[in-house]
């Protein structure tokens, strides 16, 4: 399969430096970017005997993005509008990610009610990111003050995944199940860094930015789980148990950390059959959420030459705790869960008032209890017309740290979807789908609410074997971000509009017979850890 994508993004900060000579920058930035996406999914299944078959999987994911930025910063006296200068910034970017995953599978069925099935797993992955910006000093005339800046960077990264895992199913009976496994595998990161200044027509390494940082994780887990039916109840126990060893070292800088650590997370299910079509059930998890290899990388991407993203080499998963209670009766639903979290990471910022850049980067940021109310309801106005709604409602309250100052924060955030559908003729459908998502707070960023509109225009054909559609995304592209920061020495407004308004066109045709029997649809054992590559 392959897509070809095209991004757009405009970007307004308006952002106080204090420091010795307190100043205001007014920055606007202009984004482009095209990457084509090659995906490639192949398998093969033989069956040795009935009750045995060997099984593998291909995956292939690459992509190689190009674009550009052009940059500009008004520079002025806080609470002037007087420009005193200005700097200007054009950078190059070239993003390429090869992935590559292989996946061998065998199952055995025991007995009719017993299965046994192993995965062995590998995947590679290959990305390099290439950066070249340079940077004009003006005054308000377009005079140049002083000599221009350029410098590149590049930071290839090389990630190689192994994983082994089994698992085993016993039905006692129609009523009562085991499930059991294990899995252990090992992730492999090597990410280099370097940095190089343009000095009278020579490259030079700016070896206080440059870097070389390996991360070894390994992660091995066991887990059990059993299923009883009694009457109209339905009860599920749980329990998975990891072992997770870390370590990282910079040869650059010649440092090194390791950590290793134990987690239990438990699993309940209760449900109550009150009826057919209606039930009622009673849930709780505790669950991991790894970092991406990404955030762990230390390496900076520039939207000017103030503002970068950049990587933590020290961030720390977050556990979230969920107990939930939910209500459905014929098609219609509500939930009510209420959650915990330890150690979140989001999206954190750094403000330097003596370089004046804004540093972008994921921190562990401390804790966020949630209760959240959603639900669900169909409605059929007529044969050719239904509506589904979707509501959530959610009520956070975050106890973290930022720049090293204490942030408690009360706040509401919200989203509803309208979906309409429409069928014009057997073979002809309609979708408007209406969203409103009220964002609230991230972190120390207050978001404005957003709106937008999609729509979808489905034809089939040849007995439903050629399927044709006309999508438009954002229709009206009123998915515009405005936020603000106003906190410790950060004070700063924010407009990014990504012009998410596509028009794609798709068409799907159905090769063979349908009564062909189909390759298993399952899951490998390295897709979590392929999932944080990206």
């Amino acid at each position: 399969m392959l897509n070809i994508l095209k991004y757009f993004s405009e970007w307004t900060q308006v952002r106080d430096y204090g420091g010795g000579s307190p100043v205001t920058y007014d920055q606007y930035s202009l984004i482009r970017a095209s990457y084509p996406v090659h995906t490639l999914r192949t398998g093969i299944d033989w069956f040795i005997s009935p009750k045995q078959t060997v099984g593998f999987l291909f995956n292939r994911t690459y992509t190689n993005r190009d674009g550009d930025i052009d940059a500009k910063a008004d520079i002025m006296q806080i609470g002037t509008l007087k420009v005193e200068s200005i700097e200007e910034a054009e950078s190059e970017f070239k993003n390429k990610y090869n992935s590559q995953m292989y996946n061998i599978n065998y199952r055995i069925s025991i007995a009719e009610d017993e299965e046994l099935t192993v995965d062995a797993d590998y995947g590679h992955v290959y990305s390099n990111n290439w950066q070249n910006m340079q940077i004009s000093y003006l005054n308000t005339d377009g005079n140049v003050l002083r000599l221009p800046a350029e410098f590149q960077y590049r930071g290839p990264r090389s990630i190689d995944i192994l994983s082994l895992k089994a698992d085993y199913m016993k039905s006692f009976s129609e009523i009562t199940r085991m499930e059991a496994g294990l899995k252990t595998g090992q992730t492999i990161t090597d990410n280099e860094i370097l940095y190089e200044n343009l000095n009278d027509g020579r490259w030079e390494v700016d070896y206080n930015q440059s870097n070389n940082f390996k991360y070894t994780e390994q992660v091995s887990a066991v887990y059990a789980t059993f299923s009883h039916r009694f009457g109209k109840f339905s009860a599920m126990a749980g329990l998975r148990a990891e072992y997770t060893s870390i370590k990282g070292e910079s040869p650059t800088m010649d440092t090194t950390f390791s950590r290793s650590y134990i987690d239990w997370f438990p699993s309940t299910f209760l449900q109550y059959q009150i009826k057919d079509g209606q039930s009622l059930n009673l849930s709780y998890s505790r669950k991991i959420n790894r970092p991406g290899f990404g955030l762990l990388n230390p390496f900076r991407t520039y939207i000017d030459p103030f503002t970068f993203f950049s990587g933590n080499p020290d961030l720390k998963p977050s556990y979230n705790n969920t107990v939930s209670l939910r209500y459905s009766i014929n098609g219609y639903s509500a939930n009510l869960s209420y959650s915990f979290l330890n150690d979140i990471f989001e999206q954190d910022y750094e403000q330097d008032d003596e370089t004046r850049t804004m540093n972008v980067t994921t921190n562990n940021l401390g804790k966020r209890q949630g209760l959240t109310l959603s639900g669900y309801i169909p409605i059929k106005f007529a044969k050719w017309y239904n509506m589904q709604i979707y509501a959530q409602g959610m009520w956070n309250m975050d106890d973290t740290r930022h720049s090293g100052e204490r942030f408690r924060n009360d706040y509401l955030t919200a989203y509803t979807s309208l979906q309409n559908v429409f069928t014009i003729t057997s073979t002809l459908r309609a979708n408007i789908q209406m969203i409103w998502n009220k964002l609230g707070w991230q972190g120390i960023m207050l978001f404005d609410d957003i709106y937008s509109m999609n729509a979808q225009l489905e034809k089939t054909f040849f007995d439903k074997r050629l399927s044709v559609s006309i999508s438009c995304n954002d229709l009206f592209s009123s998915t515009v971000y405005r936020a603000k920061v106003d906190f410790a020495n950060m004070n700063q407004k924010t407009k990014q509009d990504n012009h998410y308004r596509q028009i794609i066109l798709t068409a799907r045709y159905s090769f063979g017979s349908q009564q062909i029997r189909g390759a298993r649809n399952r899951s490998v054992g390295i897709e979590e850890e392929i999932g944080r590559t990206r």
